[in-house]
């Protein structure tokens, strides 16, 4: 009598998205466009599930794991570079950390180089290009688009683990063109988005550009403190950032 051979339970889980900050929550962070705010798991890849029963053969099971959605290798890579600095993200330990073989890292990527290449482009897009596209996409008065800038580093639970991200990637800046080259249009594209909401609450363009550089520096360095409670501190410095300047 003929024996079926296990089938697959499934098809692989999708890894976990972002809710919103990167660095900073909604602004600087993992969101797509037309997605909710990616909160991604406080900093850590979830598990993956293969889909597959138990009896699968080994064989089987790498072949399904090579089909491992690309923002997974990503994220992981990310949370090697903030724990240990660039040189702490390797083939063979990210492979391991997601519970695969090295063969599969070589089915996405041609070598280490094309993976620092492929984090750097993710970057960009995942904290800055698609989360300025989606704000963009909202239709809301100026003083709450401006408010939703404000509260960035509020928005999502994970947004010191996306700054942890940032600021590695900016360590990394200091000695790489090409990570120097992703934060100089990180930068100027979320500067230029502020300045944009604050023209549109009606400041002028010098203004806006000297405001937008005090929001942008409040929201990094939001993401680089200690979360003690500051006694109204933060609202006292968002109302001032809003106001318009005295004459």
């Amino acid at each position: 009598m003929a024996i079926n051979p296990p089938q697959s339970s499934g098809r692989l889980a999708e890894s976990n998205k972002f809710c919103a900050p990167a660095i900073l929550c909604d602004i600087f962070s993992v969101k797509f466009k037309n997605t909710v705010p990616y909160l991604l798991t406080a900093g850590s890849v979830l598990p993956i599930s293969l889909g597959m029963d138990e009896e699968a053969s080994p064989r089987r099971r790498r072949k399904r794991s090579s089909r491992i959605d690309a923002s997974v290798w990503l994220e992981a890579a990310l949370q090697q570079l903030a724990d240990g600095g660039i040189d702490q993200v390797r083939i063979e330990p990210l492979a391991a950390q997601l519970g695969i073989t090295k063969g599969a890292f070589y089915k996405r990527y041609a070598n280490r180089d094309e993976l620092l290449a492929a984090m750097l482009d993710y970057w960009f897009e995942e904290s800055t290009a698609s989360v300025i596209a989606t704000y963009a996409d909202v239709d809301e008065p100026p003083p709450e688009r401006l408010e939703r800038i404000l509260l960035t580093p509020f928005r999502r639970a994970d947004f010191r683990e996306r700054a942890r991200m940032e600021m590695a990637i900016r360590l990394w800046a200091h000695h790489d063109i090409r990570a120097a080259e992703t934060m100089r249009r990180v930068d100027a594209q979320r500067l230029r988005y502020m300045e944009q909401v604050l023209r549109g609450n009606g400041f002028e363009a010098k203004d806006a550009a000297s405001r937008a550089f005090l929001i942008y520096a409040y929201i990094l360095t939001e993401g680089t403190m200690s979360d003690a409670p500051r006694d109204g501190l933060r609202d006292r410095c968002r109302a001032l950032l809003r106001s318009p300047q005295p004459d």
